[in-house]
């Protein structure tokens, strides 16, 4: 048994595996695009994982939603109209949601950037620290408040299965 404390943090501070770094190779980070989300694609798969998740902004989505040509995008039955932004995305290693989010940044050396994860969410789990318990607080009034007391943690058990692309030049 170990006396050293378990580490709590988010999924963005577990991957450390299959990193990209947008700005890297010539690359002005500017956009995610193909070849960036294909490479961190196949890290992940070459390290076990089969990532069904990508979690972005806005930006992400749209780069992601121009790989595919308008001849291939679905058309909605009720309406007739022609979508612009996928929420399904099929590569070569499997199917992966795209799920839009605010909270993706990263700050180095006082420049905030975004980030896009790439998660394969069977190899996460959440734990509680502390279940959680009501504790009341004083009457005042007719008024009985309380609040509950918990800690959660996230638990990865593979890390090298997910991935990340750091640097993008855009914040949410």
């Amino acid at each position: 048994a170990s006396a050293q404390a378990g580490k709590m943090r988010g999924s963005q501070a577990w991957i450390t595996s299959n990193v990209i770094i947008a700005t890297a190779d010539g690359g002005d980070g500017t956009i995610a695009n193909n070849r960036i989300i294909h490479e961190l694609n196949h890290k992940c798969w070459k390290k076990g994982g089969s990532p069904d998740k990508i979690f972005g902004g806005a930006q992400v989505k749209d780069a992601v939603s121009a790989f595919v040509t308008q001849i291939n995008r679905p058309v909605s039955d009720s309406g007739k109209k022609l979508l612009t932004a996928i929420d399904t995305y099929g590569t070569s290693t499997g199917i992966q949601d795209l799920i839009l989010t605010r909270d993706l940044t990263t700050t180095v050396e006082e420049k905030t950037t975004s980030v896009m994860l790439m998660i394969e969410t069977k190899r996460w789990a959440t734990a509680w620290l502390r279940e959680p318990k009501w504790k009341p607080v004083g009457v005042v009034g007719d008024f009985e408040g309380g609040f509950y007391r918990d800690q959660l943690t996230l638990i990865s058990y593979a890390e090298a299965a997910n991935g990340k692309i750091t640097a993008l030049n855009y914040v949410e």
